[in-house]
């Protein structure tokens, strides 16, 4: 074939971005056909047993129960006071794009030098600092946690404790704040971020104290079993919402207002974006039963947290091919 007959063949159908975004979408499908990498969270996908089986798992739970977390304990980290007039401030061009916690890692591991080199983007500057100085925190606030967290194992390191605690006790902040996002998929980020800075705080009774270090690792306990569930109940709705058939189910779910916010959020999203799990309507675009859904939906009294997740879901339209396979990519990275 010639290559400018190729071309024509090639780009008139898709385009460069189409034709790289199919080659994406195939190596993600057949990464989970022929079990390759199948660890990779982008390899999830559920056959429509496998969604109903999650279906009918998820109505003989205790859903809101599941999805709750223990109260935080404020008395986690004593008070600590830094010079008047300092305060926390970013350098941005120290960060790496991605900053894994490294705390349980050993002493000269790879895992914990990175993260520890992360930590140099966090600084303690007079408030008088000019603002040209001074860089912006990392959009991800996992990132942004566990750069806090390296941070205060940075300035633990080098016996300034006061600052560390200072450093701590912003992570817990983020973490918590997180917590209270109308968002399932923050809710289970602010837990991790909170479950790495208890495990700091459990490991290290020098970095807090012992008595704080003992309320860390019983609040550590629960915190783990209930993000455990969290994980559960959130891979159990993604499953579900992958197969069309159980997308009316799921919406009459997130339209009870009994339900947390956040649980009825994931449930929406399982229903508008479930489809990003099933290569079948990914190749063919989206089942009936789910555009018929989605107007249920659109029809219930939700609140205003809720209606902006359906909003954007109705923004998506009928998405062709190219455009389907795009947002499948963009989903996955997004959430995952």
């Amino acid at each position: 074939m010639k290559p400018s007959t190729h071309k024509k063949l090639v780009f008139a159908g898709f385009g460069c971005a189409g034709l790289l975004t199919l080659l994406m979408i195939v190596g993600l499908l057949l990464s989970g056909k022929f079990g390759l990498d199948e660890n990779r969270p982008g390899a999830r996908q559920y056959s429509p047993q496998e969604a109903a089986a999650a279906l009918d798992t998820l109505s003989r739970l205790d859903l809101p129960a599941l999805a709750a977390l223990p109260p935080s304990d404020l008395r986690i980290l004593p008070p600590s006071a830094l010079p008047a007039g300092d305060t926390i401030v970013w350098q941005e061009s120290v960060l790496a794009a991605v900053v894994p916690f490294g705390d349980t890692f050993p002493p000269g591991a790879a895992q914990r030098t990175r993260w520890l080199d992360a930590g140099r983007a966090v600084i303690f500057q007079p408030a008088r600092t000019p603002a040209a100085s001074v860089g912006r925190a990392p959009r991800s606030p996992l990132v942004q946690g566990h750069v806090l967290l390296a941070a205060a194992r940075r300035l633990a390191d080098q016996h300034d404790r006061p600052r560390a605690l200072v450093a701590l006790r912003a992570a817990l902040r983020l973490a918590r704040g997180q917590q209270e996002r109308p968002d399932l998929g923050r809710v289970r980020l602010g837990a991790r971020l909170e479950r790495d800075a208890l495990d700091m705080i459990a490991r290290d009774s020098g970095l807090a104290g012992e008595a704080q270090g003992e309320r860390a690792r019983k609040s550590l306990a629960r915190l783990e079993a209930a993000l455990e569930d969290l994980r559960t109940v959130s891979r159990l709705i993604e499953a579900a919402g992958a197969g069309p058939a159980g997308a009316p189910m799921l919406a009459r779910w997130a339209a009870d207002s009994a339900l947390p916010v956040a649980l009825r959020d994931e449930l929406i999203r399982a229903v508008g974006y479930g489809w990003i799990f099933n290569p079948l309507e990914v190749t063919y675009g989206l089942g009936a039963a789910r555009r018929t859904a989605l107007d249920s939906l659109s029809r219930a009294h939700l609140p205003d947290e809720l209606l902006s997740t359906l909003q954007s879901i109705q923004a998506m339209g009928s998405p062709s091919l190219t455009r389907r396979m795009a947002l499948s990519v963009e989903y996955r990275i997004e959430r995952d």
